[in-house]
């Protein structure tokens, strides 16, 4: 039997960015040639938002959908950037240039600050999210706090032991 090789979060990292990058690469490529690529992600557990923007070498600006199976992508490394206590990531912005024919990719994620979401999700998301991917209190911020309360408010059929979990905000904050 051949033992199941798991590689280290800093290395799937990298390869799932590599893979991400490379799809949308080839997604834009089937439109004709382009010099930059920004692919912007703002997640949730049960929810997400991928916007793929490209530049053309004339300069042009468009938009187009992002490769297929970039959310299982997306959630994967949500998943591998999960660290216990500290959460994981709410949006990322991934941009791929073109150098010397060759792509460069940059990338940054944001642990902390609220998304610019295009359609702003329900509060239960926040909750769904926050239950997917526990933060401590000094982790967790003001603004995922109010989303929890509300959804407090808004999803009073919740069961009352879904409210009861550690890793959620204290009723008041």
């Amino acid at each position: 039997m051949i033992p199941h090789i798991v590689n280290p979060p800093m290395v799937r990292q990298g390869q799932l960015v590599q893979e991400i990058a490379r799809d949308t690469a080839l997604e834009a490529s089937g439109g004709g040639d382009w010099d930059s690529l920004l692919l912007t992600v703002r997640s949730l557990a049960p929810y997400d938002e991928i916007q793929l923007g490209i530049t053309r070498p004339s300069g042009e600006d468009r938009s187009l959908l992002p490769p297929r199976d970039t959310s299982k992508l997306i959630d994967e490394l949500r998943d591998v950037l999960y660290r216990p206590g500290t959460g994981t990531w709410f949006s990322m912005e991934l941009t791929v240039t073109r150098q010397e024919g060759r792509g460069k990719v940059d990338v940054s994620f944001n642990y902390d600050e609220m998304p610019a979401w295009s359609d702003f999700p329900a509060s239960i998301m926040f909750v769904q999210d926050l239950r997917k991917y526990p933060r401590d209190d000094e982790n967790t911020p003001g603004w995922l706090r109010e989303q929890v309360e509300r959804a407090r408010v808004e999803y009073p059929e919740e069961s009352p032991t879904a409210w009861a979990l550690d890793s959620l905000p204290p009723r008041g904050i």
